[in-house]
């Protein structure tokens, strides 16, 4: 075009060829880059995992030979897989169990509040505490709680007993649930209350009270479950007092006699002595426990107090996870 002569050149087929040629040929004002592959080898896998055949999947791989200039290739199979590897990966599976929060402490602690309070922040099931919900609330006498079901101020030995083995059955029938739960009181704070009636009925000290039928029914709960215990715990037995005053459905479900001696009986069994008995069974089972401090009221407070929960519950939730093979 416009009286000019262009030379058409053909593309190289190597870049060897072109290499060649531009030696051959005068240098021109034009430039050419040009990005070079070679490779020097490439692995490559005969039948993947789902083969499931003997001797595969197979690593092969493919290099050059020594004499380059002749562009033939070698190929060798490589570091084959071992059979074991290839089964236990194929095998392995994961599970996720079911998690049990029990929130403990003596009464008047906050259980049921920040209990259903954090079930529904997790989106768990709540079961309230099972001997205040097997109670006839119609027919609780002051005093009463100490020797059964809150119906009479003196029982027998075998009604006593009675009344804690019910509490145990029904409480084993709940641990049977499959689902993620927050429960009050449970079998730690169960076996609470049996020993204080033990001590209070029978005039025995605490080493002879056998608390053993407790600690089997929570290790049995293990087998198929995640247990985190919380204890809400009070500064004495006068913020129970209180609380009391100030909230009159408290004094309904556990009508007292003596409201300063009975509080501060109360708040050394289920939070002093009990306290003791939840470090033993956590030790010897592996047990999470978060202790926290719930004398405060007001919704400021209990919000502080279920954040420290959620903390302790999210640092552990990744022990509901199972792997096996």
């Amino acid at each position: 075009e416009g009286g000019k002569d262009y030379q058409r050149t053909s593309r190289p087929d190597t870049y060897d060829n072109l290499v060649q040629n531009a030696r051959q040929q005068q240098p021109n004002s034009s430039n050419v880059c040009m990005v070079r592959f070679v490779p020097i080898r490439i692995e490559v896998l005969r039948g993947g995992p789902s083969t499931r055949l003997p001797g595969y999947p197979q690593r092969w791989e493919w290099t050059p030979r020594r004499d380059a200039s002749s562009g033939d290739w070698s190929i060798r199979s490589i570091l084959p897989f071992s059979q074991s590897v290839q089964t236990s990966l194929l095998q392995i599976t994961t599970s996720l169990r079911n998690m049990t929060i029990a929130i403990v402490g003596t009464h008047g602690a906050g259980k049921f509040s920040i209990g259903s309070a954090l079930a529904k922040l997790l989106g768990f099931h709540f079961d309230p505490e099972l001997g205040e919900m097997l109670r006839d609330q119609d027919s609780l006498v002051a005093g009463g709680h100490i020797h059964g079901d809150g119906s009479s101020a003196t029982t027998s030995i075998e009604e006593q007993h009675g009344w804690d083995d019910r509490i145990l059955e029904s409480e084993c029938q709940r641990d049977e649930s499959t689902c993620s739960r927050v429960v009050e009181t449970w079998h730690c704070g169960n076996a609470a209350w049996f020993k204080l009636r033990q001590k209070q009925n029978n005039h025995i000290t605490s080493a002879d009270v056998d608390l053993e039928q407790y600690k089997h029914a929570i290790a049995k709960h293990q087998e198929t479950s995640l247990v985190l215990i919380l204890q809400l715990t009070l500064g004495s037995s006068s913020v129970m007092v209180k609380r009391r005053e100030r909230y009159a459905t408290m004094k309904e479900r556990l009508p007292m006699k003596n409201e300063a001696e009975e509080c501060e009986e109360l708040w050394q069994a289920l939070q002093e002595d009990n306290g003791e008995f939840i470090s033993g069974v956590a030790n010897t089972l592996g047990i999470p426990v978060l202790q926290i401090d719930n004398e405060k009221d007001g919704e400021e407070a209990m919000n502080e107090v279920l954040s420290e929960i959620l903390v302790f519950v999210q640092s552990n939730y990744y022990k509901r996870v199972v792997v096996s093979s």
